[in-house]
């Protein structure tokens, strides 16, 4: 959920040539067009970037960009450190299940599933991180290399599972569910990654995904869900689950099975 005010984030622009794009995006989420708060959403270098002004704040500003850095090489090396996600949602050599990633975030489980070879859609209901999601999807999209992964495979559909009801013909085979995890019990805990942080700043641990979840095994046969190695499975009726360093994903069968 939001961290409530959402006053704390404000879009801003400092290139003349995008202050129109700005302010209209400011407009849309109902957000402020300053550079006086926390947490920036600011157009720049031809993309949206999110960038912290809080005490503490990582130095390194947050965007979705599937082509370059970290996703690059995850899209060459798609099984490298992913294989219980694979796994869990049920990727065989002659099996490639389509996935509805409903808390897509910054899109890179759902890029690697896309790049073994799933069809996959996202929704994505935080308004601040879907606009970063959108624009790298866009991005992304226009590179000639990458055109037919992310007009075929990698397709956001909306906010919430309804909405992805609305705009697919037939439920996915697996639903996939990555929630804002709750704060860790004690600081022996590794700290978050630096991009993470931002996210944490922003939105606080999922209190409803309970709510999702059943929302979920009454529209598919299968859903997975990430968790920490040290929390309880939202639900006790676990499948199953595949085991990952600090995580495990978790597989409830849907409520019609």
């Amino acid at each position: 959920m939001l961290k409530e005010p959402l006053k704390k984030v404000a879009v801003w622009t400092t290139e003349t040539e995008n202050l129109s794009k700005a302010k209209k995006t400011a407009l849309e989420l109902d957000l402020p067009f300053s550079n006086d708060a926390e947490l920036l959403l600011q157009f720049s270098e031809n993309k949206w970037q999110l960038s912290g002004h809080y005490q503490g704040a990582p130095k390194t500003a947050l965007s979705v960009d599937f082509i370059q850095g970290k996703n690059a090489w995850r899209k060459k090396n798609p099984g490298a450190g992913k294989q219980p996600l694979a796994q869990a949602v049920g990727i065989k050599q002659s099996k490639r299940p389509t996935v509805l990633d409903c808390t897509a975030g910054l899109g890179r489980d759902a890029f690697i599933l896309a790049s073994l070879g799933c069809k996959v859609w996202l929704t994505e209901r935080n308004p601040v991180i879907k606009t970063l999601l959108i624009d790298g999807l866009k991005r992304a999209l226009v590179e000639t290399d990458n055109h037919e992964l992310f007009s075929k495979s990698m397709i956001y559909v909306g906010e919430t599972i309804d909405q992805a009801k609305q705009q697919l013909t037939e439920p996915p085979d697996v639903i996939y569910m990555d929630p804002m995890y709750p704060h860790p019990p004690s600081k022996k805990t590794a700290k978050v990654k630096k991009d993470m942080q931002l996210l944490r700043y922003l939105i606080e641990a999922d209190t409803d995904t309970h709510l999702w979840l059943e929302k979920a095994r009454s529209w598919v046969k299968k859903v997975v869900v990430k968790r920490p190695d040290w929390a309880e499975p939202i639900a006790q009726d676990v499948n199953g689950y595949t085991q990952s360093k600090g995580h495990r994903f978790d597989i409830y069968l849907g409520k019609n099975n």
